[in-house]
């Protein structure tokens, strides 16, 4: 009879998994790397400088716990687990699941790159509510982009790939639930939830208390799936008036995601609207340069009340009315009541000036005020460690 390897076996089924997945031998030697795409190269990482990882190839698993993986003077974040691979004769090694960080897509992904510490905050939230199991509010205003954070906390369950359900006014509650139940790895996106009619909140407070729900022929069914809410900033009062249940909201609220408009974060308009610009152009097949400096103002100076689905709208309409070259300020449909005038007049040296600040402040929240901290700011920023610690002279 022949004998077969374990670890051979695996590598020709776990190429199926959805994350980059490695296996190790028993010396915590890669032995195969599957296919998925990451943005690290993992055949080159170091495992057994990684303690938890020794800690496996011993005989304990590692259960899923953030880490942020070195390479080359690159670094990829993201959720990794691992697991004893044992044989009858002992431990053969281990395997490794990392699921790097969801990297939003432009195309039809609303929430753009940004550089505020404010949205930092929101992922680094979205992160640590991927490894529970707890039901979860979204907060915001209009467009910006809350189904959209609620897919990517699908993206980056711990259960991986998760299927979202979306549940509004006009879908039937049972049917969803009956549709989810099938498997408990499906997330009930409820969005706009106070603006459900009072009968519907009133059992979604019921059936999030109870753990249970009750199917079209009567039968009684455990609750196994989780629920993801969003609504207006305006839901406690909501709650404090009576207008909202109380049950509800204390169920879905436990660690609550706000998601900031970009009037709170100005620093982002840019970013965003060149993402657009350079997105839209592409599709339309237009060479633009870019925006004009009268453009570039009164885009980082507008309210964008709309916020993302505003600022998008806007981008996509001027990339149609320009030809070429730049994108001026009569190709933006704006509403000029809306402009703060005294803003308006400001030169455009300081709006970059303060754009540059908080970039760099970012910058050097997340690598750390040190000198190597500052050096790796000032390698992201396309400049020399001199020029940076000109401009933060500046500041």
């Amino acid at each position: 009879m022949n004998e077969f390897n374990p670890m051979e076996l695996l590598c020709g089924s776990f190429d199926a998994f959805p994350f980059p997945t490695v296996l190790l031998n028993i010396e915590g030697q890669n032995a195969y790397v599957n296919s998925q795409p990451c943005p690290i190269a993992l055949e080159d990482i170091d495992f057994t400088s990684i303690p938890e990882i020794n800690a496996v190839l011993n005989g304990s698993d590692m259960p899923p716990k953030r880490v942020k993986l070195a390479l080359g003077g690159q670094t990829c974040s993201g959720i990794m687990e691992a697991h004893t691979v044992r044989t009858d004769s002992g431990i053969s090694g281990a395997l490794v699941i990392f699921r790097p960080d969801f990297a939003p897509d432009i195309p039809d992904f609303d929430v753009l790159p940004y550089v505020s510490s404010a949205i930092e905050a929101v992922w680094e939230r979205i992160h640590r509510l991927s490894l529970l199991s707890s039901h979860v509010l979204i907060i915001g205003e209009e467009g910006v982009g809350k189904a959209k954070y609620a897919e990517a906390l699908c993206r980056i369950s711990t259960k991986g790939n998760a299927r979202m359900l979306v549940f509004n006014q006009g879908s039937d509650l049972t049917a969803t639930l009956a549709s989810a139940s099938e498997d408990t790895n499906t997330l009930i996106y409820v969005p706009y939830v106070d603006r459900l009619p009072k009968q519907i909140l009133d059992r979604l407070a019921s059936i999030l208390s109870d753990k249970r729900w009750i199917d079209a022929r009567g039968a009684v069914h455990a609750l196994s799936n989780r629920f993801i809410v969003s609504a207006l900033p305006d839901l406690a009062r909501k709650v404090s008036q009576g207008e909202f249940p109380k049950e509800l909201y204390n169920r879905v609220s436990i660690m609550p995601v706000y998601i900031p408009s970009l009037k709170e974060r100005p620093e982002d308009i840019m970013p965003a609207a060149n993402a657009w610009l350079e997105y839209y152009a592409k599709r339309a097949d237009k060479i633009i340069t870019g925006f004009s400096e009268e453009a570039m103002q009164i885009i980082n100076v507008y309210s964008w009340p709309a916020n993302h689905v505003g600022l998008r709208n806007t981008i996509q309409t001027a990339v149609n009315d320009c030809l070429g070259g730049y994108i001026l300020a009569s190709h933006l449909s704006i509403n000029d009541s809306k402009i703060p005038q005294d803003r308006l007049n400001a030169p455009l040296h300081k709006i970059r000036d303060a754009y540059t600040k908080e970039h760099i402040r970012s910058l050097l929240e997340k690598y750390g005020n040190s000198v190597e901290g500052k050096r790796k700011a000032a390698k992201e920023l396309g400049i020399g460690l001199s020029t940076l610690y000109r401009l933060l002279e500046k500041r």
